[in-house]
């Protein structure tokens, strides 16, 4: 028996000018619609069709036969056997619901079916309310607008329907060494997002045989990436900056993308975001952040999907979690800074990310408060799937996790003017001289006292949590003799009577 392979494992889903790529194009077309496809690789896209419309035919064309099969529910799977042996007949039927097959001289019509085909090519003229794209190698996202007879697939859809006009998207991917995954992740994002995007990718204190890797890139993707060279790590936050300081007038994009360096998106991560955000936009819900599920993130982001073990595995587990989930979004408090689809608006009105935090965590929490101050809504994607290595940063850094989230928690809470973390989701306003705006430039000012500590290069005055300075001030004391001590006594009683209690 001969069965057609699925369409997780025969789409090339990584490259931009696959059928699955041309396909996400069409996407918002699909969402319950009635759609008609003819083609060599109709079984193929009909799965994906399924995923969103309400019903779908598909009619393939074999050397030994012609099958067509009609879909009642996006639940269900499509099929397809390309051989006339009777076992498979029954199964085929069985799983399709409703389906009929003929010879090449195929006259006969399923239920529901208005599509006609003649010389190989379908006709528009048999239903006036369907309207007909064909997608061949080298027309704009693969498609172009009526029939061509030379076309490789058509499809139609029935009723009044739109071009679909996507966001313009620019996009920030900070790294320091990770810079394969880097490469990976921004060629992953450039490849699924069927709209415009350019993405600037900022090696922040990258060595120079890494360094190499990125320009290699840029140059490649000279069209689409750009790269900025930061002289030392400024940490998240800073690259991010540096970033959107390339990015210039940020007016001529839709949507500004801050993404961590270690991610994979699944084929629909981005198509599915930029669809909820479109959608929650329209209902005047103002989207200022929405961002993905992961297998790998604190909070409410964080989903099962099975064990994988390679790309195309979760490509395949994602694309049956997103199945289940897709066209769903939950409004949340917080959005982790995994990746953050923001709002131009908001990027306009709030400005950029505090560099206070160094080289990460809790700037992303600070960014979320000042949005959702400023009247913003921050929603998950529920469909949006994104893999994440997880803190491939801090890991190649030696970083002692724990205490730099201490640290940045104490910075936090400082900052928005809280005794503890669980009182920051009740703020509706900035506590007086707290700007929600943030200027790179001039939100903060490191003094001239920058130390390593617990494997991290930060400001004894500006970001050290108290036990990190005194445990700083322990370290120099015992360099020196004991009397020394009356001077460090002298300088912290200078102001005020000693207590020798």
């Amino acid at each position: 028996m001969s069965t057609l392979p699925s369409f997780a494992s025969s789409v090339d889903w990584s490259r931009p000018d696959s059928l699955a790529s041309s396909l996400r194009f069409l996407r918002p077309l699909f969402v319950d619609s009635r759609v008609a496809i003819v083609g060599e690789q109709a079984a193929e896209a009909a799965h994906f069709a399924s995923l969103y419309a309400e019903s779908i035919t598909a009619w393939v064309e074999s050397e030994e036969l012609r099958i067509e099969f009609l879909i009642d529910s996006p639940s269900i799977p499509c099929r397809l056997v390309a051989d006339l042996d009777a076992g498979s007949w029954d199964w085929a039927l069985l799983q399709l619901k409703a389906a009929e097959a003929s010879n090449l001289n195929f006259e006969a019509f399923g239920p529901r079916v208005v599509l006609l085909v003649r010389d190989s090519a379908p006709s528009a003229d048999s239903d006036s309310g369907v309207r007909w794209f064909s997608r061949s190698t080298g027309a704009p996202n693969g498609f172009s607008e009526g029939i061509e007879p030379h076309a490789d697939e058509w499809i139609g859809f029935w009723g009044e329907i739109e071009v679909p006009v996507w966001p313009k998207v620019c996009g920030v991917i900070p790294t320091l060494s990770q810079v394969e995954m880097a490469v990976a992740a921004a060629e992953a994002f450039l490849n699924t997002y069927p709209g415009h995007m350019e993405l600037v990718v900022v090696a922040n204190g990258t060595a120079e045989p890494l360094l190499d890797t990125l320009q290699g890139f840029s140059n490649e993707r000279a069209s689409a990436v750009r790269l900025v060279v930061l002289p030392e790590n400024r940490g998240f936050a800073g690259g991010v900056n540096a970033g959107l300081a390339a990015l210039g007038d940020l007016e001529e994009w839709d949507i500004v993308v801050v993404s961590n360096d270690d991610v994979i998106p699944h084929s629909e991560c981005m198509a599915e975001i930029a669809s909820s955000w479109r959608e929650l936009k329209e209902r005047g819900l103002r989207p200022g952040i929405v961002g993905p599920v992961s297998n790998n993130i604190n909070g409410r982001q964080q989903v099962e999907i099975g064990i994988y073990a390679s790309a195309d595995e979760m490509q395949a587990r994602a694309t049956a979690y997103h199945r289940d989930n897709c066209q769903s979004v939950s409004q949340e408090m917080q959005i982790r800074g995994l990746l953050l689809w923001l709002d131009q608006e908001l990027v306009s009105e709030i400005g950029g990310f505090d560099p206070r935090f160094g080289i990460g965590n809790f700037e992303d929490d600070d960014y979320n408060l000042r949005a959702r101050i400023a009247g913003y809504t921050l929603w998950r994607a529920d469909g949006a799937f994104l893999h994440h290595a997880g803190s491939s940063t801090f890991r190649s850094l030696n970083v002692d996790y724990e205490a730099n989230i201490a640290r940045n928690a104490s910075l936090f809470c400082e900052k928005w003017q809280i005794e503890s973390l669980d009182r920051w989701p009740l703020l509706e306003r900035a506590p007086q001289g707290v700007s929600l705006y943030c200027d790179p430039d001039t939100a903060y000012q490191p003094s001239e006292f920058s130390v390593t500590l617990n494997g991290e290069r930060i400001d004894l005055v500006t970001q050290a949590s108290d036990i990190e300075f005194a445990g700083w001030v322990l370290s120099r004391l015992a360099q020196f003799p004991r009397s020394k001590r009356r001077d460090v006594i002298a300088l912290l009683t200078e102001a005020s009577t000693f207590d020798a209690a």
